[in-house]
């Protein structure tokens, strides 16, 4: 019986690498590769926001995420959107050290944000981002 289940094992397991390399290489290689993450600064005490936009490259947007790191003496409020008259979100962040993700499902080509403080000048907030497209 062993010896008969050991070459169906063999090819089954050869068949399952086979597979997988040929997913990755077909579907999950190129998504990782037009999805990677930007990083930029923003100054909390900047009157304008900001404006994020998918790169030339990439498909069809589906998600984003937004990653923020920082620190802030005075207690922050971000504002979220498509554009500055179209927002989605609206977060309250209390000061101190600041850590907070944000991934929603999303389908433009643009994210706008602005972040509002009472902040000292010269603070800023790390922001990690990238849109996720097929």
């Amino acid at each position: 019986m062993k010896k008969r289940l050991t070459p169906l094992i063999l090819a089954l397991t050869a068949l399952f690498i086979f597979l997988g390399i040929f997913v990755y290489q077909r579907y999950l290689g190129p998504m990782i590769a037009n999805n990677q993450s930007k990083e930029i600064s923003i100054d909390f005490n900047s009157s304008a926001g900001i404006v994020l936009k998918k790169e030339k490259n990439q498909g069809d947007v589906f998600s984003i995420e937004l990653e923020f790191s920082g620190k802030s003496s005075a207690n922050l409020q971000l504002m979220i959107g498509e554009s500055a008259t179209k927002l989605l979100q609206v977060v309250q962040l209390k000061k101190g050290q600041i850590a907070f993700d944000y991934t929603n499902d999303w389908h433009s080509d643009s994210c706008y944000i602005e972040v509002i403080s009472d902040a000292s000048p010269g603070e800023k907030l790390d922001l990690s981002y990238r849109f996720l497209t097929l």
